[in-house]
């Protein structure tokens, strides 16, 4: 009787024996995909928009809210950073993931924008036209009277070409001053209105099509200024600025070279041809 209660005892401790190995067994390697012994992480990001030159700082969380940043990578578009914080050097839509062991994050997207000044530049840059010592041509257009008086029309061309002498921008501006072909930085001009601005084969303004009188919509501060007209050695400086209708800001400046033709001529008057306008001529009123 001794005997088998002494086999029972063995039995008994042997079995419990066995049950602590294996418990001791799963404590040492847990089936979760992490040596640190977690299963899973979550990566948050401090924002989800931001301009070039800012930052965001990811936190990596780990089991029960642990914060296990400094123990994971983090990746950005294919690139691991130094460390938790990205610097935005260029615009664009960016997705971050964090890595610990064999452990994967879930994604987080985000954006970086241009900074307010830059897009300010780029709308200023789209609304705006500068045409800038490219060909200039002042064109005698003969004299008329008007309302009385004898006085001089001129027309102004700025344009700037490519390397094909093909056309890129244009502009005309027409003004009256005193009669003859004469024209100095002395010389008063009574008025002028703009005829043409082009750029890149598309009509910004256009008064072409309009009838002789004045165009209604003529820009309100269109300005004309003559600084320099030297006939002897070609050298004149003007610039002509506006708000076309279309709320583009437009100037041509010029401080080179110009050409003179002088259309009441048989021979034109000039070395080169003007700059040809395949528009309609134009006689506007002042």
């Amino acid at each position: 009787m001794k005997k088998v209660f002494y086999l029972l005892s063995m039995f008994s401790f042997l079995f419990f024996a066995a049950c602590s190995s294996d418990d001791d067994n799963g404590s040492d390697n847990p089936d979760n995909g992490g040596e640190d012994g977690f299963t899973e992480i979550s990566l948050e990001a401090s924002a989800n928009e931001i301009e070039i030159g800012e930052s965001i700082t990811f936190t990596v969380i780990a089991d029960e809210g642990e914060d296990v940043t400094a123990m994971a990578s983090i990746d950005v578009d294919g690139n691991v950073l130094e460390s938790n914080t990205f610097v935005a050097e260029e615009v664009g839509n960016f997705e971050a993931t964090a890595v610990l062991d064999e452990l994967t994050s879930n994604s987080v997207g985000f954006v970086v924008n241009e900074t307010e000044e830059e897009e300010e530049e780029e709308e200023e840059e789209e609304n705006s036209l500068l045409i800038e010592n490219g060909i200039s041509q002042f064109v005698y257009l003969g004299d008329f009277d008007l309302e009385g008086q004898m006085v001089g029309q001129w027309a102004v061309v700025t344009a700037n070409v490519d390397e094909n002498d093909e056309l890129v921008s244009l502009s005309q501006l027409n003004f009256i001053t005193e009669p003859g072909n004469s024209l100095n930085e002395f010389s008063t001009i009574f008025g002028s209105i703009l005829v043409l601005v082009e750029n890149e084969g598309q009509a910004l303004f256009d008064a072409t099509q309009d009838t002789q009188d004045t165009p209604d919509e003529q820009p309100e501060d269109l300005n004309f200024d003559l600084s320099s007209m030297d006939f002897e050695t070609g050298l004149t400086t003007y610039t002509i600025s506006a708000t076309l209708p279309n709320n583009v800001s437009f100037e041509a400046t010029h401080d080179d070279v110009f050409d003179f033709i002088d259309q009441t001529e048989e021979d034109g008057g000039a070395d080169r041809p003007a700059v040809t306008i395949d528009k309609k001529s134009i006689k506007s009123a002042y």
